[in-house]
Parts: C-alpha cells; sequence; structure tokens
C-alpha cells in the first residue's frame, strides 16, 4: 500500500488515523499525521474526491479506509490539460491523429499544445500559453 500511486489513509474505530502512505500525505500535505481525525479530515478529504469505504471482519467494523484517486492532487488547469493529452497518447500508442480524435481537438491543436510543453529536447517552446 505505501507504493500505490494512489492516497490510501485507513482510520481506526475511534477516527483516528493509523496508516496515510506518501501519495496521501503528498495529496493532503499533512506533516502531523497522528493527530488527525477522520471526522476533521473528512470535508478536505471529499473536496479531493476521496472515496470512504468502512473495513469490516465479518461483523465487526475494524474503521475506515479512504481512497483518494491520484488525479485528486492539485493542478492547475494547464496541468489537468496535460495530463489529460499525455494519458491520451499512452493510450493510442502516440499517434497523433488518434489521440486529437479520441480528445476532440484538431490534429494542429494538439500539436501546438505539445510544442507548448516542449521542444523535445527539455527545453521550453513557444511562449507558455498552455501553462497560463
Amino acid at each position: 500500500m505505501r507504493e500505490l500511486d494512489d492516497g490510501v489513509m485507513v482510520f481506526n474505530t475511534d477516527g483516528r488515523l493509523i496508516f496515510a502512505n506518501e501519495s496521501a500525505v503528498r495529496v493532503t500535505g499533512d506533516q502531523d499525521r497522528k493527530a488527525k481525525r477522520l471526522d476533521a479530515l473528512s470535508p478536505r478529504l471529499l473536496e479531493l474526491g476521496g472515496t470512504v469505504v468502512p473495513l469490516w471482519s465479518g461483523e465487526t467494523r475494524l474503521g475506515d479506509l479512504v481512497l483518494l484517486p491520484r488525479s485528486a492532487q492539485p493542478a492547475t488547469l494547464a496541468e489537468r490539460e496535460r495530463d489529460a493529452i499525455m494519458d491520451a497518447l499512452r493510450r493510442t500508442g502516440g499517434r497523433l491523429t488518434e489521440t486529437a480524435r479520441a480528445l476532440g481537438v484538431s490534429r494542429t491543436t494538439l500539436w501546438r499544445r505539445l510544442r507548448s510543453y516542449g521542444n523535445g529536447n527539455g527545453s521550453p517552446a513557444g511562449n507558455g500559453a498552455a501553462h497560463a
């Protein structure tokens, strides 16, 4: 559970945090985890897209599990756009025409966005408009 990309938090039956993997700590920005309680964290966790799942062993309640999707990590609109484009490129095997079609944009628009992220050698290109 420590190495999952998604955030995982486990609370005991008293609502006290007993485990949080690195992704959950990164997403919540929580440095003092031991003092945190589910009732206090719930609004923030739900805002981040977290899902609370009760943990049971037979009829005995063990506590609660909170799953925070990696997409819950705070991001700007530009970062979310970039992530969507990169995910689509992975799904299509890097085929630009197919990626553009999947995203509902023209190849030219897709190409311009990719150019704004860098020119292939790691240096910035364009005016950075996609990062605004």
